[in-house]
């Protein structure tokens, strides 16, 4: 995964390649004379534009010590702890010249992973960042065009990639001001003065971002840079907006188990260092991201140090043994054909073409597993002659060339020496104390895109489809627009076959990657237990395949804000604040038929389950607050996991509860994973019956029925060994226990819930069979399939 892989990531998953003809337009009248506040902000961005578009030929040679490190993080659902899913990290130290091109030679290399799923490690060039070579562009722009786009090196805009502010014609859509001035004292006791330059869109548009740019004022050379797309990148409506007529989008049911699925770069980060008294190189790069998939949401973190020897001295750098090339040689005369080959596939219109391209594809196969052979021959050779196998590849395309050495002794390469404590370590340092700082104050949430209200988008479909035990099947829909100044708006609406209710949400939010501000109206089906997700697509699926709805509900009609804050990077803490005004009301099951339903009359939804928490109607005002925070990593030593939840009410009820949930795992030899579990809560004044804790079912204590014990103060443990192998199953075994009932009972040992079993996970993913038993007179044994995982 290269600098940005972030959105190489998303692109992957759509089903055609973005459409790679180049787009624009040029700037009207209108823009160029409003895309620059004066005159003086005028030429200053012509001559960063010439300094962009100059290749400096002066600098000829570096030597440099290469870091990168890789985390990926993920939660599921509102209140669950982040777990720690990927790392990897590299060094090596990178030999460039301009004669030459690039060489690597690999000096470490470790990755973990928490899921079981393969994960394919980086080869080629990958393995190791190269800081700087001709034709790279300072701003490291990511492309959703893949390896090959052009982000970055067009002198003209182009929007099918990520539009430079600095090409030609980007003022048609962004604005240009002048900021700070600072000055920096180098060792000698020399003076360089920098500026700020910030670009923000005209429209909020996802491949237009919001920017702070500082240049070096003598030669208009960028020093630092901290930028975010101004929108998120909604997969699925970028999607429909590049499929031509005819052709078809994604599958439904990828839609339906998907949705949400977005991805948005929270914050880009450069920072540049003086080599040789005239070169700015690069010594920091940090991108700080995430994914959402339906309920489901990823961190990723990249983040680059360099250390630089020899900048313009002379190097030798190495060149690879012949055997080799002529294996790159054979590598690069298929990868041509084979990539017009799926270009072509575009262009067939009778049976006849699609016969030719059938017998294209098969030569170039034949040819691809011979490479292969020869590839891993080669490979076999080089290990057992000198202990070194070396790769080629390429950087941007063909731009740059390189050539890289890799030890074959994986674990040598996980225990080198270069990858305790390293240079990230310190960059981390730096980046808290100061680069941390200047983001928050550059992409605040004031910094947003002009206001430019975009096209309304309806959205229809089995994606909106749920079913549960209250509404059986409801089906909705939803309108949305992007007003821009980081304000959108959503409108949806439902309604239901079981209790003939009709719901519905009017949404504003405010937005920048970190921090948003929401302010809806609503009348909606609420799910009262902290709990599980019962609106989400796998719980529509148990509930009609397996009659499993555990989840208890009320109706709610009101209105809220809700203000919250996501730091950036993997691991960082979450904090929610809501505001609300709302009348409640209860609701009871009105859901019978389900497949086992179907199958035998007499079993539907849990009997035990009923009412669905009866009460008085009422309304309150009051406020909710919570605090989701993870540290560590399993593999290194300890991952914890915290989650306080604050709630306090007035009205027809007057109350406040808290509850708190910690978790720690460690990962042990032979794939061995611990993890346990405690949480409690408790509360002050008259608890109304929907806001009491719910012990029970598969989500809490697993092998009890749902709302086995109910009760104003609860705690409970949970803990499990998983053999978190690489495969289709993890097996592991758990034990649960807990309580729940009247505050002041809390400390009496009796009536306590206990229960034991084991299950598997299935390919690492938050899907589970679980096999419990709950311990005591009459306990039983009970199989439930489920997801996510709460813990």
């Amino acid at each position: 995964m290269t600098g940005l892989g972030l959105w190489l990531m998303v692109a992957a998953l759509q089903q055609e390649p973005a459409d790679s003809t180049l787009r624009r337009r040029l700037p009207t009248v209108a823009e160029q004379a409003s895309a620059f506040r004066d005159e003086e902000t005028r030429r200053f961005v012509a001559r960063a534009r010439l300094e962009r578009q100059r290749v400096d030929s002066s600098l000829e040679s570096y030597r440099a010590t290469a870091y990168e490190r890789i985390s990926a993080g993920g939660s599921i659902g509102p209140v669950s702890r982040e777990r720690a899913l990927a790392r990897r990290e590299s060094v090596g130290e990178v030999t460039w010249s301009r004669a030459a091109g690039a060489y690597v030679q690999m000096k470490g290399q470790r990755r973990m992973r928490s899921t079981a799923m393969a994960m394919p490690n980086p080869v080629g060039d990958l393995l190791v960042p190269v800081p700087w070579y001709p034709g790279m562009d300072a701003l490291w722009l990511p492309s959703p065009n893949g390896p090959t786009g052009r982000a970055g090196r067009e002198t003209e805009v182009d929007t099918t990639e990520l539009v430079h502010p600095l090409t030609e014609g980007s003022e048609a859509y962004y604005t240009f001001a002048l900021g700070d001035s600072v000055s920096i004292t180098l060792g000698d006791g020399r003076r360089i003065a920098l500026r700020e330059l910030r670009a923000r869109p005209r429209q909020p548009k996802w491949n237009l971002s919001i920017g702070s740019y500082w240049f070096d004022t003598d030669r208009a050379q960028l020093v630092r840079a901290i930028y975010r797309m101004s929108v998120p990148y909604d997969v699925w409506f970028e999607t429909d907006n590049a499929l031509g007529k005819g052709e078809k989008g994604p599958p439904w049911y990828l839609r339906a188990l998907v949705q949400p699925l977005k991805a948005e770069l929270q914050a880009v980060t450069l920072e540049y260092g003086l080599y040789g008294d005239r070169f700015w190189l690069p010594r920091v790069r940090r991108v700080d991201g995430t994914v959402r998939a339906g309920p489901a949401q990823a961190a990723v973190t990249i983040e680059q140090g360099f250390k630089y020897s020899d900048v313009n001295a002379v190097v030798d750098v190495p060149a690879l043994p012949a055997a080799n090339l002529a294996v790159r040689a054979l590598y690069d005369s298929l990868n041509t054909p084979w990539q017009q080959l799926w270009r072509d596939r575009r262009t067939l219109r009778s049976a006849a073409d699609s016969a030719r391209w059938q017998q294209r594809r098969a030569v170039l196969d034949s040819g691809w597993a011979a490479y292969n052979t020869r590839a891993v021959a080669q490979r076999d050779r080089d290990c057992a002659s000198g202990g070194v196998r070396y790769q080629t590849g390429s950087r941007l395309g063909n731009l740059l060339k390189t050539r890289i050495a890799v030890p074959c002794d994986s674990a040598a390469l996980a225990n080198a020496p270069e990858l305790a404590g390293g240079l990230l370590a310190t960059r981390e340092e730096i980046y808290a104390s100061t680069l941390g700082d200047a983001t928050r104050t550059a992409l605040g949430l004031d910094e947003q895109s002009a206001f430019a209200p975009q096209r309304i988008s309806r959205h229809l479909g089995v994606e909106y489809m749920r079913f549960n035990r209250i509404e059986a099947l409801s089906i909705g829909g939803a309108l949305r627009q992007q007003l821009g100044a980081g304000w959108n708006w959503e409108a949806n609406a439902r309604a239901s076959f079981g209790d003939g209710q009709a719901n519905g949400e009017l949404i504003a939010t405010r937005s920048n990657g970190g921090a948003s501000l929401t302010l809806a109206a609503y009348r909606r089906l609420t799910q009262a237990d902290d709990y599980g997700l019962a609106f989400g697509p796998f719980a529509s699926l148990q509930n009609m395949l397996g009659a499993q709805d555990e989840q208890f509900y009320f109706r709610a009609v009101g209105a809220e804000a809700v203000w919250s804050r996501t730091g950036r990077g993997v691991g960082s803490a979450r904090v929610e604040t809501r505001l609300f005004a709302e009348s409640q009301r209860g609701v009871s099951t009105q859901a019978r038929v389900s497949l086992p339903w179907l199958l035998d009359r007499s079993r539907s939804f849990d009997e035990h389950v009923t009412d669905t928490l009866p009460y008085t109607s009422g309304a309150t005002v009051g406020a909710q607050w919570r605090l989701l925070a993870a540290r560590g990593q399993e593999q290194e030593g300890w991952r914890t996991g915290s989650a306080l939840r604050l709630e306090g009410a007035t009205g027809t009820w007057t109350y406040a509860r808290a509850a708190i949930d910690l978790s720690v795992g460690r990962a042990l030899p032979h794939a061995i994973r611990l993890n346990a579990t405690g949480s409690g809560g408790t509360s002050l004044g008259v608890l109304p019956v929907h806001r009491w804790w719910n012990l029970g079912g598969w989500q809490t204590l697993r092998g009890q029925r749902a709302g086995a014990r109910r009760g104003d103060a609860f705690w409970m443990t949970r803990g499990e060994v998983i053999w978190a192998r690489t495969g289709w199953i993890q097996p592991g075994a758990f034990v649960d226990a807990g309580w729940a009932g009247p505050r002041q009972l809390i400390t009496r040992g009796d009536a306590v819930l206990t229960s034991i079993g084991g299950g598997v996970g299935l390919l690492g993913l938050p899907v589970r069979i679980d096999a419990a038993r709950a311990l005591g007179a009459g306990g039983s044994w009970r199989v439930d399939v489920y997801a996510p995982i709460r813990f």
